[in-house]
């Protein structure tokens, strides 16, 4: 809200991506008043869940118990991982660069068809999670199970990256993993919002590719329950985890329809 009245405004459409999108649901469902529309690209809207989990879609489940049975025996799903801080500042700071090329290309769409998962949507979303550097071994590192790519993809240019690189070293990761170190606070701190519904309209775009949209599988399926005004769902073809990155065409497409309907 107070971005909104910073510049100048008394509403806003909100959208997001991962994390952002998170921000963008939350902040539709907390405040109709001020944002009249909102879109989440990645991860669906899930409650208090924050971000949808298998068996947990709406945050039915504490994050402390769903993240140790998603990760399963000997390892730590990556939101523990990254909010324990230290493993994964260490980790960050040893190659940053390196880092934030191998996340981004291992979790695209076109790294996931390389790995064989261009049907992901239709794959056990928990045996995913446990194979892949989304549960790490204890005592291990996120990056042992990722690979860097021969070639960076088209969607990702070396000014680009090295951009990232740069405001990553520059603020540090302890704000960023601090996110993650807070998903149980912020479940908890949601307990009374609860089977609230979220009233604005609202539209989702996920990819074919897209662990965090495998994992929310159920959340678009039931979000009729919860979003009243649902505009719809719409996964892009081959699209992996960064959607605005790989499908830009598309996803301002999808966007803008969304504007003129709401002007």
């Amino acid at each position: 809200m107070g971005v909104v009245r910073a510049l100048g405004a008394s509403s806003a459409v909100v959208v997001g991506h991962d994390w952002g999108t998170m921000i963008a649901w939350t902040a539709a469902w907390l405040h109709p008043e001020i944002f009249r529309g909102v879109v989440g690209l990645a991860i669906p809207f899930s409650g208090r869940g924050l971000i949808a989990l298998p068996g947990s879609p709406f945050g039915e489940r504490s994050p402390e118990d769903i993240h140790k049975e998603l990760a399963g025996p000997d390892q730590q799903f990556y939101q523990d991982y990254f909010g324990s801080l230290a493993p994964a500042i260490r980790e960050f700071e040893e190659d940053s660069g390196g880092w934030i090329r191998d996340v981004l290309w291992a979790f695209s769409g076109e790294s996931m068809k390389a790995a064989g998962f261009s049907g992901l949507l239709d794959l056990p979303q928990v045996d995913i999670i446990r194979a892949s550097a989304l549960s790490i071994p204890f005592g291990a590192r996120m990056r042992d199970k990722m690979h860097a790519p021969a070639d960076l993809p088209v969607w990702l240019r070396t000014d680009d990256l090295e951009f990232y690189t740069q405001e990553f070293e520059r603020s540090g990761m302890i704000g960023p993993f601090s996110y993650y170190r807070s998903i149980q606070n912020s479940w908890e701190q949601l307990e009374s919002h609860d089977g609230t519904q979220l009233r604005p309209p609202a539209m989702f775009i996920g990819g074919e590719c897209d662990v965090t949209t495998g994992w929310g599988l159920e959340a678009i399926d039931r979000v009729g329950e919860f979003v009243p005004n649902y505009v719809g769902s719409h996964i892009l073809s081959g699209c992996g985890h960064w959607i605005q990155q790989e499908r830009p065409e598309e996803v301002n497409k999808l966007v803008l329809g969304l504007m003129r309907e709401l002007v």
